[in-house]
């Protein structure tokens, strides 16, 4: 069981299982979230998912014109997992929110790079991801 937690302690989630997919984004709403550029994201099956308590939402339409809905600490708004249309039955667990780095380094090591367009320059690619320009 994956553990995790926000910034202030008040939500806490898990995850069992392993995961579907481990993967670092640089899609614009990634970089625009993590304030930086890009996301360690993990990817789980929703049913996989125990949050302990009821998250604010918030729900953007994406250019795709699917919804993408961010699930956030109703009181320090730390992102938490998010869920998008385009990807039913699966939700985005924010790998930060992980509480013990060991559980990172264990099972959620990135295979794949992906919206990589958009990654500056300056950044150099990950060891051992697969790259992917787009999603």
């Amino acid at each position: 069981m994956a553990k995790g937690s926000c910034n202030c302690g008040e939500y806490k989630h898990e995850y069992s299982g392993e995961p579907v997919a481990v993967a670092i984004c640089h899609c614009i709403p990634c970089i625009k979230t993590a304030g930086q550029n890009g996301s360690l994201n993990t990817l789980v099956k929703t049913d996989n998912l125990r949050p302990d308590s009821i998250p604010s939402t918030h729900t953007l339409r994406r250019e795709s014109g699917k919804n993408v809905t961010y699930d956030i600490c109703n009181t320090c708004g730390t992102i938490m997992t998010v869920r998008a249309e385009a990807m039913e039955g699966l939700t985005v667990f924010k790998t930060g929110t992980l509480d013990d780095p060991a559980e990172v380094e264990k099972h959620n090591k990135p295979v794949q790079e992906i919206f990589t367009r958009n990654r500056p320059s300056w950044c150099d690619a990950f060891p051992g991801c697969e790259q992917e320009e787009g999603q």
